[in-house]
């Protein structure tokens, strides 16, 4: 991941960058560590911003929310997997490429 990591610095691929910090975030989460994970979330998240990846922003939220619970923010996870599903259905990606998000959030 740190070659990937180094490769999208080195070129300025802010939207791959992202992609690859979610990623991360994601294994953080998996091994037990919310906060890296929230921390990584939060940067790809700011990456975003120029490219409006709608898509990816709602991956993040969801992994927010995966955190937030592990946290036992309950309210505050509630809150972001609304946010998630209202992004992910602006974004306009269809149904079938989130099949991942339900089996891994159940």
């Amino acid at each position: 991941m740190s070659r990937c990591l180094d490769f999208c610095e080195r070129y300025g691929a802010l939207w791959s960058k992202s992609y690859a910090l979610w990623l991360q975030a994601v294994d953080s989460w998996r091994r037990g560590d919310p906060n890296t994970a929230l921390y990584l979330l939060h940067e790809s998240i700011r990456l975003l911003q120029p490219v409006n990846d709608q898509t990816v922003l709602s991956f993040c939220i969801e992994v927010i929310t995966w955190c937030e619970a592990e946290n036992a923010q309950w309210e505050r996870a509630a809150a972001l997997l609304g946010a998630a599903v209202a992004v992910w259905k602006r974004s306009g990606a269809n149904n079938q490429s989130a099949m991942w998000m339900a089996t891994s959030s159940e």
